[in-house]
């Protein structure tokens, strides 16, 4: 991915790729420490390692329109699609609903956010509330439940 054009510390990535060795695995969560203006900033994980990567091994946990990339499929609120086909600062270039072989129209991400529009494999996952007894945490665990303390 290309920089950000807003970030604000915290913001979370996810690693997608190590290409400059850096210390953080394929698929570890990370979070912005400081935006120092480079496509190489301080991030650091939940260990608070610290470490400069560059944008390219990163992908944002959660996608907004202002992270697309060329490429990306977006999807109105019928189902329909069409292709990011240039991002700059501002704005996007889209083909025409249902059909990616033509250059529709200009959008700007202002314009675009007012819009039910999604990007494609990217909605946010809800996790589902998990809720067990004790009994069962013990039974999966393959533990007596008088051995199970809960941690503050």
């Amino acid at each position: 991915m290309t920089r950000p054009y807003d970030l604000k510390v915290g913001d979370k990535f996810r690693v997608i790729g190590n290409s400059t060795f850096h210390v953080f695995d394929i698929g570890e969560i990370l979070f912005l420490r400081e935006d120092n203006g480079t496509d190489s900033p301080y991030f650091f994980n939940h260990k608070l390692d610290f470490q400069s990567i560059f944008f390219s091994d990163l992908e944002p946990v959660t996608k907004t329109l202002r992270d697309i990339q060329p490429g990306d499929i977006i999807v109105d609120e019928d189902d329909k699609e069409a292709k990011v086909i240039d991002v700059l600062p501002n704005s996007f270039l889209r083909s025409f609903w249902g059909d990616f072989s033509f250059t529709s129209c200009w959008h700007s991400f202002e314009e675009a956010e007012k819009t039910d529009w999604k990007i494609k494999g990217c909605e946010e996952d809800e996790e589902e509330m998990i809720e067990m007894t004790l009994d069962e945490v013990a039974e999966l665990r393959g533990v007596d439940v008088s051995r199970i303390r809960i941690k503050e």
